[in-house]
């Protein structure tokens, strides 16, 4: 199984594309297990804790959440893994924000 990152105008169009991010279980433990603490701090990308849960970003979210990854980006700078995991779901919020898309989060 993997945590899979997706965009599209609606969950089924989202579902339908190609993943833009894969986290393997082990990636997200990293991220979110080790990171506990910190990442309680952050409502918006601690959504996607729960590895078999799905999560969506709808609407102004994605701006809310892009604001938490910019903070997220300074406080990992010198941890390689979650700070990649971290640029590369800035990316795709820049781009689902620029698109007028949904971010949806899938375990498959």
């Amino acid at each position: 199984m993997t945590y899979t990152v997706h965009m599209g105008a609606s969950e089924d169009a989202a579902r339908r594309a190609s993943p833009l991010i894969y986290l393997d279980v082990q990636n997200h433990a990293v991220v979110f297990c080790q990171n506990k603490e910190l990442v309680r701090q952050f409502p918006l990308f601690s959504g996607m804790s729960n590895y078999y849960g799905d999560m969506a970003y709808l609407g102004e979210e994605k701006s809310e959440l892009r604001v938490e990854l910019y903070e997220l980006m300074d406080t990992f700078a010198d941890n390689l893994s979650v700070g990649t995991f971290i640029e590369d779901l800035l990316s795709v919020t820049r781009r689902a924000i620029a698109d007028d898309e949904e971010i949806y989060c899938f375990c498959s």
